[in-house]
């Protein structure tokens, strides 16, 4: 995602988020695998270009999908990348590098818990 100019990102973005799980699920079965990644890829991306509300309506659909697929992996990145936007959005600057330690902290543990994912 990181080579694609922001407009390209922006595109790809509303393609994304104009997609129905259920039927392309249906349709080809790598989606529950391959769909979800690419959302927090590019709500990754987003937030690192500092376009927050984008990047928070792709943690919506993410957050959804981790739902739909019953995924606690998904889940918990769905998750963990909602905290981060919110610190990044957070006007404390001082503040941030502390609240990301300690998130990356809880992540870390997360390996202990889930030393399979490839979440983590």
């Amino acid at each position: 995602m990181t080579p694609l100019s922001i407009d390209q990102q922006q595109i790809v973005s509303q393609k994304l988020l104009a997609v129905d799980f259920n039927v392309m699920d249906s349709f080809n079965h790598f989606y529950k695998k391959y769909y979800p990644i690419c959302l927090g890829n590019l709500s990754d991306c987003l937030m690192d270009l500092g376009y927050f509300e984008e990047s928070k309506l792709i943690l919506e659909k993410l957050a959804f999908v981790a739902d739909h697929v019953d995924s606690i992996e998904l889940k918990m990145w769905a998750q963990y990348l909602t905290n981060v936007l919110n610190i990044y959005m957070d006007d404390q600057l001082n503040e941030k590098q502390n609240r990301l330690n300690k998130l990356n902290q809880i992540v870390t543990n997360w390996h202990n818990l889930l030393p399979s994912s490839h979440l983590v």
